[in-house]
């Protein structure tokens, strides 16, 4: 009984440290690759049910997927997809062109338009509304990712969208 006892807490105590996070593919782009996080609730492995999604895009400049720059690290949209995990719902987030992570061959900045991000985003759009788990998918756009996500919502398929800092109307 001792040892089923010490088990069972061994076992429940992997299960509720586990993180919220997996990989899923990257989004390739002809000369590179957008790296992404997916966060996904503890209720997924109990569940049936389709998950509501949010889609966050980082703001403007250097800023990655979990809202750091190389001036400042504040972890804000990682906090806040680890929020939205703890309620119940999944989210992702990428590194945008030459941010981060992401690997993109012979890089220029000067050539990169907004109509690019903006198609990266309705590309992740596509992508997502395809995966079987999730049920909505809402965009949450910070600063620059606001615009970049109303109007990537514009021409993709999402149920809400969401402005944090976004230009005033």
């Amino acid at each position: 009984m001792k040892y089923f006892i010490l088990i069972y807490f061994c076992a429940f105590g992997l299960v509720s440290n586990a993180q919220n996070y997996i990989s899923i593919k990257h989004l390739q782009l002809p000369n590179g690759q957008l790296e992404r996080t997916l966060s996904l609730p503890d209720s997924l492995i109990f569940t049936s049910q389709k998950l509501s999604l949010a889609l966050i895009i980082a703001g403007s400049g250097p800023t990655d997927r979990n809202g750091n720059n190389p001036l400042m690290t504040n972890n804000s949209l990682k906090m806040l997809a680890e929020g939205l995990a703890e309620n119940g719902i999944a989210s992702f987030r990428y590194d945008k062109r030459g941010v981060g992570t992401s690997k993109i061959d012979s890089l220029n900045e000067k050539n990169i338009r907004f109509k690019d991000f903006v198609s990266d985003a309705s590309a992740w759009i596509a992508y997502l509304n395809k995966d079987q788990r999730f049920g909505s998918l809402a965009i949450i756009g910070h600063s620059e990712g606001a615009l970049i996500g109303v109007l990537a919502s514009q021409i993709s398929e999402v149920q809400a969208y969401v402005s944090l800092a976004g230009v005033g109307s």
